[in-house]
């Protein structure tokens, strides 16, 4: 199957990456989550800066 020009196994790996990255995720404890992630703002924050150097 193709979907959008992505064979059915390129999505599949996708799919199974994401998943291991979630099932990694819920692990962490909060300290960690707190430690190792940033919210959508910050992250938002941190693009609209690399699109103002331009």
């Amino acid at each position: 199957m193709i979907f959008i020009g992505f064979e059915e196994e390129e999505i599949r790996a996708q799919f199974k990456l994401l998943k291991d990255e979630m099932e990694e995720f819920d692990k962490m404890t909060e300290k960690e989550k707190k430690e190792n992630t940033i919210t959508l703002e910050e992250l938002e924050k941190k693009l609209n800066k690399k699109g103002d150097k331009k």
